[in-house]
């Protein structure tokens, strides 16, 4: 396989896990506590993750370029922040409390 296919399959993986493992919300919206121009983020008990030409605007208006280096991953067109940052596990948790709430 050249390294060409590879990364195409790679990228592909990543795209169907956030289908089949991730809600698609609003992050000003959906009870998460972000700023409206956060926009639409993916959110699951683990991990927000955004397309990868959306971070910046999540990094400046939801403060997540305070998320750790550690706790922040890119895989194919996606980044993926972890809930071991606070930050990133107040929002998961509000919006699962709020959504087991409702």
């Amino acid at each position: 396989m050249s390294t060409d296919d590879f990364l195409y399959e790679m990228a592909r993986k990543v795209e169907q896990h956030i289908n089949d493992e991730f809600e698609l919300v609003h992050a000003g919206r959906d009870n998460i506590g972000l700023d409206n121009r956060c926009g639409m983020i993916y959110i699951n008990q683990e991990y927000i993750a955004v397309d990868k030409f959306k971070a910046g605007t999540l990094e400046y208006y939801g403060g997540f370029e305070y998320v750790d280096k550690d706790h922040r991953r890119e895989m194919g067109d996606f980044v993926f922040y972890s809930r071991e940052s606070g930050r990133v596990a107040d929002c998961i948790d509000r919006f699962f409390g709020a959504e087991e709430a409702a």
